[in-house]
């Protein structure tokens, strides 16, 4: 963005940089950042195992770990043919799904990456399926598991609004709140809520990090240089 439009204050602080990597380490980590691979590893897994992506998606998940020793039984005759070409795509993707993993390994971080190896596993098998059910099925199959992936993961938040109205939408429930005055406007500090997503409140800017670009709100938000 920078090159684009180089007149533009693209600059962010540095402290700021660094305070947000920390922050996304160390929440990626399961609360054990700076600690030695093998020490938040364990807490790690756990974390996974909870996640409710991987816990609603397990027919899923079974039939991929099918699609994928299949993939690896057609390993040698894919090395044979198409190797010396992709071998590239291989390895940056494996670069990639190391750095995720002793960086930040949240699942959301390293979606991309895991997608990217999930498709590399399946292409000896789909250039074995190209020969055999010919291109069209293979893409079908191909855009039906795609599309059972996103409404997988999509499962919480649909069924978490699904008791909502959409078109006569019910008031935001009772939360106990301190009250402060910002200008002409009124601040509601939630005393239980944690300000994530889909709580009673909604995620929230830290104030003190951002400003206005300029008087109009259609000028955009930067970051506080102080």
């Amino acid at each position: 963005g920078g090159e684009l439009f180089s007149s533009f204050d693209w600059q962010v602080p540095l402290s700021e940089v660094h305070y947000m990597q920390s922050c996304i380490e160390w929440w990626a980590k399961a609360v054990s950042c700076g600690n030695p691979t093998n020490h938040w590893f364990a807490q790690w897994l756990t974390t996974l195992r909870r996640s409710t992506l991987l816990a609603d998606s397990k027919i899923i998940l079974a039939v991929s770990l099918g699609y994928i020793l299949v993939a690896f039984a057609k390993w040698r005759q894919f090395v044979r043919t198409s190797w010396s070409i992709l071998w590239p795509v291989y390895a940056v993707c494996a670069f990639g799904l190391g750095f995720w993993f002793y960086s930040a390994p949240d699942i959301r971080f390293g979606l991309g990456f895991i997608s990217l190896g999930f498709i590399l596993l399946l292409l000896p098998v789909s250039f074995t399926c190209t020969k055999t059910i010919g291109t069209k099925p293979l893409v079908g199959m191909i855009v039906i598991i795609g599309m059972i992936l996103l409404l997988a993961g999509g499962e919480y938040p649909l069924t978490t609004l699904s008791s909502k109205n959409l078109v006569t939408p019910s008031d935001y429930p009772p939360v106990e709140s301190e009250t402060a005055q910002l200008g002409d406007y009124t601040v509601y500090d939630s005393e239980s809520s944690s300000y994530a997503c889909w709580d009673k409140f909604p995620c929230t800017s830290r104030l003190n990090e951002i400003e206005l670009r300029g008087p109009r709100l259609q000028d955009g938000f930067r970051v506080n240089p102080s």
